[in-house]
């Protein structure tokens, strides 16, 4: 069954095709449009988001959505020839089938949640005085902000709840950091491999992207250099712990090298640290070293609580908060306190912390055991991660990922080819990434033997 978000979505996207919604017109707004289809402006916000990455629609900072123009200009067998399906790489990446084995997907299984942690908050949400007659704090629900100002505290990043902006997940502190800093045109720095919502969204807004590339320390320094003589970002986005698609992590030395490089070059620094809770012993993010002055942190409970959650944040100084607050209203009025008062009371709960524990270990398990595995059989790693989701690897003789991914659809197995994650989607890619995870299932391992081209 199709959610609210999904049948907007369908909706918007018919009137799109039949003209009815022409090429370059506007939107009506977030409020109009929930009026006029009798939904959320939640529900509409989503929906817009989405409808941004699959480039059916484009977002302009203080003017609203307008209806994509210049993608759709192009001959239909033009588009039928680009490298990248978008369409069927979020269906079998984000959409939930139980007949699939999800290798690919950026989610736990939910055999690894424990169903009391949530139960339990959603019975204590019930008995609570709600003020549902009212749209909720601009900023976010103050105890959970005071709540996530504590922790990042015993992380070496003290702050107070006045720098913590609460958003729908991090998707959102994405779309309103970008909004608030960049124009089209702007040059922005990303890894390279780097978080597919992230390029998705990047694109969609008409900006320069220029990808900085990995190592098993983090971003290549050295290059880093180079890249910040020839361009002049206004922004370097990146994911320094358990990074998305590798697993790797920032080094310390490299953290000081990157820092440094980016304060002479008067770049922000956007960092993503939605798997931060999931390493031991994580070092300490980015911002703490930097004393939050020169850099935006943004988190989310997706990864360590559940991605149905859909609450985020941006951890930054007064003065970044309040701009990306301002923008926050206009992308969307507030977010979900009902949601927010689920996470708060989800994290508070000692269950949780046992199952982030639980978590951990069976993670550091997975990529032993896979790692090995993989080894066998011929395929290369990127590094050797001690924990984290995903393990992104290749086969000598395996040329094009996508094609591989395609040809085994069939085979019941969801993968994320490494073209999901590349800034040149022109060329073809060797790199897949795992969900280590899912990867445990008793199927996969006899699978990827029979997949794997046989060693002269």
């Amino acid at each position: 069954m199709k959610t609210l978000v999904e049948k907007l979505m369908q909706t918007i996207g018919a009137q799109i095709e039949r003209g009815q919604l022409p090429q370059g017109s506007k939107l009506p707004s977030i409020r109009q449009a929930a009026k006029l289809y009798g939904v959320s402006t939640f529900t509409v916000a989503e929906a817009y988001s989405r409808l941004c990455t699959q480039n059916q629609v484009e977002s302009a900072a203080g003017r609203g959505y307008f209806v994509a123009k210049s993608r759709y200009q192009q001959p239909l067998e033009t588009v039928l020839r680009q490298p990248l399906n978008q369409d069927w790489l979020l269906q079998g990446i984000y959409q939930s089938d139980d007949a699939m084995l999800q290798a690919g997907c950026g989610w736990l299984p939910d055999d690894w949640h424990d169903p009391e942690l949530a139960s339990s908050a959603l019975r204590k949400l019930a008995r609570a005085p709600l003020q549902l007659n009212q749209y909720g704090e601009p900023k976010g629900l103050l105890p959970l902000r005071q709540l996530l100002a504590q922790r990042w505290a015993h992380h070496h990043l003290p702050l107070s709840a006045s720098q913590v902006l609460l958003t729908q997940g991090a998707s959102q502190a994405l779309d309103i950091i970008t909004a608030t800093y960049c124009q089209a045109g702007d040059t922005v720095f990303i890894d390279n491999p780097g978080y597919t919502n992230l390029l998705t969204r990047l694109r969609s807004k008409q900006l320069h992207i220029v990808g900085v590339p990995w190592n098993e320390d983090g971003p290549d320094v050295v290059q880093l250099a180079q890249l910040l003589q020839q361009y002049r970002p206004k922004l370097m986005f990146t994911n320094p712990v358990l990074q998305n698609p590798t697993s790797a992590s920032y080094s310390l030395a490299t953290a000081h090298q990157v820092l440094h490089l980016l304060r002479q070059a008067s770049c922000l620094l956007v960092e993503n640290q939605v798997s931060y809770w999931l390493a031991h012993n994580p070092p300490p993010p980015l911002s703490a070293l930097d004393s939050i002055q020169h850099s935006l942190l943004i988190g989310s409970f997706t990864k360590h609580l559940s991605p149905v959650l859909r609450v985020g944040y941006v951890l930054g100084t007064d003065e970044r908060i309040a701009a990306l607050m301002q923008q926050k209203m206009l992308s969307g009025m507030t977010t979900s306190a009902i949601n927010e008062h689920l996470a708060l009371l989800m994290w508070q709960d000692s269950r949780s912390d046992k199952q982030l524990s639980q978590w951990r270990s069976r993670l550091a398990g997975a990529q032993q055991h896979l790692q090995k595995v993989f080894t066998q059989l011929g395929w290369h790693t990127f590094g050797r991660p001690q924990s984290g989701m995903y393990l992104y690897a290749k086969h000598p003789a395996i040329a094009d990922a996508y094609h591989f991914a395609q040809t085994h659809h069939d085979d019941n197995i969801t993968l994320a080819p490494g073209l999901l994650f590349a800034i040149d989607q022109s060329q073809a890619n060797p790199w897949l990434r795992f969900n280590v995870a899912y990867c445990m299932r008793p199927e996969f391992e006899p699978w990827l033997r029979m997949v794997t081209p046989k060693q002269p």
